[in-house]
């Protein structure tokens, strides 16, 4: 089974459609968090919500091999490119001015299911 034929994706995927990024944000401590999940991995409370989110970031990890085009901490942005789900998201590098602040406010730039 694919991530995008597994529920507790469901809400990603319905998002990556509509051209845009959401993740699981725990509604009591405030705090995003990957892989969905129903409680919290944080504060352990059960209230999430998927809210959408400003399509720059950092890169972490990645999967492929011998590559020195990509770093940890590497700014990226997301990108939607023809094609839905999967096939459209990608994500490019950015250089650290245009990632923005992730500080400016609430996070959550708006609720979505």
């Amino acid at each position: 089974m694919t991530d995008e034929q597994m529920p507790e994706f469901a809400p990603f995927w319905h998002n990556v459609a509509k051209r845009r990024l959401g993740f699981p944000r725990c509604e009591a401590c405030g705090r995003f968090h990957w892989y969905p999940l129903t409680r919290c991995p944080h504060c352990f409370a059960a209230d999430i919500e998927w809210c959408a989110v400003e399509p720059r970031g950092t890169l972490y990890s990645w999967t492929v091999a011998s590559t020195d085009a990509l770093w940890i901490l590497m700014p990226v942005r997301a990108v939607f490119v023809g094609g839905s789900g999967a096939d459209g998201l990608h994500f490019i590098p950015t250089t650290p001015d245009e990632r923005g602040s992730q500080d400016d406010g609430d996070p959550c730039v708006s609720s979505v299911q």
